[in-house]
């Protein structure tokens, strides 16, 4: 942010980003909106995938923030919620996963640990249930809402220039 804000300031490189912004953001968005389905019809890496999308638009506008004033909002706080919940799905896959690496196809040794082994596999599925459905929510505003009221921001922005 204090980049852009500095760059935006000095007189030759504000024009190229000034140019380079919309473009930017543009990009951004399609990738994001590339994933055209309801999310839990995506496997655990393609939600990792757009989890990284959702992350570098969210660099992106934070990065190109101060050129738009308030107008990046829309979007950077959707963003920001993607990237941290399809982060939690994918803290709770990986750990499903290395639970079931650490224990093979060997038997607990005991009924006490197959129990908790079981508690902690189950609290696991319904964290990350609980995280793809809030995720699926915002999912919702991102792609009816903020990424179409960013993208006519950018273009009314880039039409001024």
């Amino acid at each position: 942010s204090h980049l852009a804000e500095t760059t935006a300031t000095r007189g030759n490189s504000s024009g190229h980003l000034d140019r380079a912004a919309p473009k930017l953001l543009r990009r951004g968005i399609r990738h994001v909106l590339r994933y055209d389905r309801p999310l839990k019809k995506y496997d655990s890496d393609e939600l990792h995938a757009l989890r990284i999308a959702c992350k570098r638009l969210r660099y992106t506008a934070e990065f190109l923030a101060p050129l738009y004033a308030d107008n990046l909002e829309r979007l950077h706080t959707p963003v920001l919620a993607m990237h941290r919940l399809l982060g939690d799905v994918h803290d709770a896959d990986v750990y499903r996963r290395r639970l079931k690496t650490i224990l093979g196809d060997k038997p607990p040794p005991s009924v006490a640990k197959a129990t908790a082994i079981d508690a902690l596999d189950a609290h696991l599925k319904a964290w990350r249930k609980d995280q793809l459905c809030e995720a699926t929510a915002v999912w919702r505003l991102l792609t009816h809402r903020g990424c179409t009221e960013a993208l006519a921001s950018v273009k009314m922005s880039n039409q001024a220039a």
